[in-house]
């Protein structure tokens, strides 16, 4: 999994983590790895309809 989100990542894809989940999971924006963005649940579903392609986990 390391190896496919580096090179994601590398490949220009964007890791965006939903503020309000994570807070409400008590986890702190230091704790995310490099590269991932926190941002609000309506951005990413604006931008993830407008996208080609999205994978969510």
């Amino acid at each position: 999994m390391k190896k496919l989100l580096t090179e994601f990542l590398e490949l220009g894809g964007k890791l965006w983590v939903c503020g309000p989940c994570i807070s409400s999971r008590n986890i702190e924006e230091s704790e995310l790895i490099e590269g991932a963005e926190v941002t609000a649940a309506g951005v990413v579903n604006l931008e993830a309809m407008e996208a080609d392609a999205v994978f969510v986990f």
